[in-house]
């Protein structure tokens, strides 16, 4: 029984010791995080589109210890001369920049809610503004230092708060430690994301007056008028702009009467094919014009005499009759294009095309006018091609181009164009 009492109460003497006293059940509130109620005031403190990582941030573990100054300081990893920006709107209120070890070089500047941003370790000498001075966000201030980090904090009655940053994506805006961040902190902070409507209407209104205009030049004036039209409807459009809108559009309807004019005095020319070629250039450049329509009558009426025509010379004696037209006009692929169908009607229209194209097919002068023809196309290609490649800045394969024209045509002008145009290209690379 006794043994019993005695471990009875060893085990109750054990449970009292391990059982939890009055201080040890108050448990310790977690440490609430920095930027809880921070807002997003800031922007990182280096220019536009630049990235550098966080060395230390809040409550870093090497200086920014919990309790003291730099609690909620940064510190932004750099190299020597990198630039430091402003990070908000605010006045320069203090510069030292005496150390040679950059340590104690710093720039502040006081912000309108009574908060002042701090920038130290700055390059000796590298300071870009004065005390006084009223600074922007993104405003070069100065450049880091020999210590290869900027350390950067906000003050509040010279005690150290945490801040959050705009172009940071992370909580609160607030940094972590060892990432990298692209900064946004543009002087025109339309970059960063942030329109200001008004200029966003100006641009857009100079852009479609900027491509008005280079079409003008062009005489692409199918594409100038759908810019002017956008233009002119445009609210940000003045007077003054209104006047230049309205002169483009009188300038294009002439030139649609004159090229009307041109199409008609080639139809009383009995030149209806060049006709065609005007009329089609109408189409295509003066689309909404007032004339617009006449000129498609026009095409339509010359188009239905062209068919009646067609059907008219379908019959293999008129077919025979248009080889000589074609010779005249030296289109000679056509002329043997319609000889070789002819060849194939058996009876008298079979055996004059044969005999017709026996005879062209030996005839020197023919034989040389095709490959003069044959040539000249093909040195067209090859210039077309060459220019094709420059604007796809494929220089080499344009001048291989050139070199193999020289080569196939070495006496004529196409080379001694090639050879010059071989020193434009050698330019240009």
């Amino acid at each position: 029984m006794r043994v019993r009492k005695i471990l009875v109460l060893l085990v109750a003497s054990l449970l009292l010791l391990s059982a939890p006293g009055p201080a040890a059940s108050k448990r310790k509130k977690p440490k609430k995080q920095s930027g809880d109620t921070v807002q997003r005031k800031y922007w990182l403190p280096y220019p536009g589109g630049v990235m550098h990582r966080i060395n230390q941030g809040f409550h870093g573990r090497w200086t920014h210890n919990d309790g003291n100054q730099n609690e909620y300081a940064i510190d932004f990893g750099s190299v020597v001369g990198d630039v430091v920006c402003a990070t908000r709107e605010g006045t320069v209120i203090r510069i030292a920049d005496a150390d040679q070890s950059d340590d104690k070089n710093v720039i502040m500047i006081q912000h309108e809610d009574g908060e002042v941003s701090v920038y130290a370790h700055n390059q000796l000498g590298s300071v870009k503004v004065t005390e006084g001075d009223d600074v922007v966000a993104g405003t070069e201030i100065c450049c880091m230092g020999k210590l290869l980090h900027l350390h950067f904090a906000v003050w509040k009655g010279f005690r150290g708060i945490p801040m959050g940053f705009k172009d940071v994506d992370d909580p609160n805006g607030e940094p972590i430690e060892f990432h990298v961040y692209k900064s946004k902190n543009y002087i025109d902070k339309r970059k960063a994301g942030i329109v200001d409507l008004e200029m966003l209407k100006k641009m857009s209104l100079d852009r479609l007056m900027k491509s008005a205009r280079k079409y003008m030049d062009k005489k692409k004036y199918k594409r100038a008028r759908k810019y002017l039209k956008r233009a002119q409807q445009h609210p940000s459009a003045d007077d003054k702009l209104k006047k230049e809108i309205a002169d483009a559009f009188a300038k294009i309807e002439s030139e649609a009467v004159k090229t009307l004019d041109k199409a008609k005095k080639l139809l009383a020319a009995n030149k209806p094919r060049d006709a065609k070629k005007v009329l089609f250039k109408m189409m295509r450049y003066f689309k909404g014009t007032k004339v617009f329509e006449e000129a498609r009558q026009l095409l339509r009426s010359i188009k239905m005499v062209s068919l009646k025509e067609r059907k008219i010379i379908q019959s293999p004696e008129k077919m025979l009759e248009r080889v000589d037209e074609l010779i005249k006009e030296e289109r000679f692929n056509a002329v043997f294009n319609l000889l070789n169908s002819l060849t194939k009607i058996k009876g008298k229209v079979g055996e004059k095309a044969k005999k017709i194209r026996d005879g062209l097919m030996n005839s020197k002068e023919i034989q040389k006018k095709r490959e003069s023809k044959k040539s000249e196309e093909e040195i067209r290609l090859i210039f077309e091609r060459v220019e094709q490649l420059r604007k796809a800045y494929e220089y080499e394969e344009a001048i291989g181009q050139l070199k193999r024209l020289i080569r196939l045509y070495p006496d004529t002008d196409a080379a001694k164009k090639a050879k010059k145009l071989i020193k434009v290209v050698e330019d240009e690379m």
